[in-house]
């Protein structure tokens, strides 16, 4: 894959936004500067940087890069020099939020189970959970009841219509 190092002015580059609008937009680099030589603190190593300046939807901003990525991050925006890239980031970006969505089902069964307990053990919280349920019970009710008089109603102005003509 094409380094980031390796760019030149006109190349197409890749930005996917994580947040807001889920959407891979194409840019352009308008300039690279030439390679810097920053610190690494926390590999403890020196690494080479670009300022890679692209154009992306009509607004143009300027990104130090480490010269060896393909892909890099900067707040919320995934940037690469090649879609296969992005898609591969859009690929563990779904990955994540399946198993977000997976542990969102153990958390409901989770808080049922603390529910449980909490009723079992808690005769002032079990009354209050008794009552929230039958008011559920009573409001599933009036709503079927709402439904079943909209379907009447219709029928019956079907049935006047059919009178009349």
């Amino acid at each position: 894959m094409l380094q980031f190092k390796d760019l030149k002015p006109n190349y197409p580059v890749f930005i996917l936004n994580k947040n807001g609008e889920k959407k891979i937009h194409q840019g352009k680099v308008i300039n690279v500067s030439p390679s810097a030589t920053q610190n690494n603190m926390m590999q403890m190593q020196m690494q080479m940087i670009s300022d890679v300046t692209i154009e992306c939807n009509g607004v143009t901003r300027t990104y130090s890069i480490p010269d060896s990525l393909t892909v890099t991050y900067s707040s919320d925006l995934v940037i690469a020099t090649e879609l296969a890239g992005i898609l591969q980031e859009v690929q563990v970006l779904k990955g994540q939020c399946e198993e977000e969505l997976s542990k969102s089902d153990e958390r409901k069964k989770d808080l049922k189970e603390y529910e449980k307990i909490l009723s079992d053990w808690d005769p002032s919280l079990r009354e209050k959970m008794e009552t929230n349920e039958r008011f559920e019970k009573i409001d599933e009710r009036f709503n079927k009841m709402e439904t079943s008089i909209t379907d009447l109603k219709t029928t019956i102005l079907d049935m006047v219509k059919g009178i009349k003509s």
